[in-house]
């Protein structure tokens, strides 16, 4: 509608291209993922997490994750 959804896509594309993933931010990038759903960032998030989980689990503050995004973490990080 409108050319919006490619417009958000080449933004979200353009905003994982430039930003560093870090465990500093890797929660608050994931969580803002999934509430705008943006499937692209929440792919590069769980990368990161897959790749880092040791890493992860040491230095990342998980509560206050909704259950089905700590599923999703868990099941990323398993699969890896």
């Amino acid at each position: 509608m409108f050319g919006v959804v490619n417009l958000k896509l080449q933004a979200e594309a353009s905003y994982v291209a430039s930003e560093t993933i870090t465990t500093e931010n890797v929660m608050d990038n994931l969580l803002y993922a999934d509430a705008k759903n943006c499937a692209l960032l929440k792919e590069a998030g769980m990368d990161f997490l897959v790749e880092n989980g040791e890493d992860v689990l040491n230095e990342v503050d998980l509560e206050g994750v909704r259950a089905n995004m700590f599923k999703e973490l868990l099941s990323a990080i398993t699969r890896g």
